[in-house]
Parts: C-alpha cells; sequence; structure tokens
C-alpha cells in the first residue's frame, strides 16, 4: 500500500516541488514557461490550486489521520 501511494502521490509531488524550485530560482525560465501555457493548461492550474486550497489540503490531512488510527 505504502509503495502505491509513494509512487501515485508523493513521487510526482517531489518531482513537481523540484520543478517549481528549479524554475522559481530562475524568474525568466518562470515567466517563459508561463508563457508557454495555454489557457486550458492555466485553467487546469488554477483548478488544481484552488481545489487544494478548499478542500484537498483537509481530505489529505483526514486520510494520513485515518491511516494513523488504523496503525494503533
Amino acid at each position: 500500500m505504502s509503495d502505491k501511494i509513494y509512487y501515485r502521490v508523493q513521487y510526482p509531488l517531489k518531482k513537481a516541488i523540484q520543478t517549481l524550485k528549479e524554475l522559481d530560482r530562475e524568474e525568466d525560465k518562470l515567466k517563459d514557461a508561463l508563457d508557454e501555457l495555454g489557457e486550458y493548461e492555466k485553467s487546469r492550474l488554477n483548478d488544481l490550486l484552488e481545489n487544494w486550497e478548499e478542500e484537498g489540503r483537509e481530505n489529505l490531512a483526514n486520510f494520513i489521520e485515518e491511516l494513523r488510527k488504523q496503525k494503533n
């Protein structure tokens, strides 16, 4: 189970964060990358961030708490 979580959730998030850190260090690349995004990609990114802020973070915290309870 933990392997599936790692490969489907943790690893992709880790890679995305690394990519964002690299882009953040070089603001010119970040601006270029954003300029290359189409409206569809921008709306998907916006939806992802809004979903995370509205319910994603809480859902993840609840899921982790349930896993901890099952462990005990």
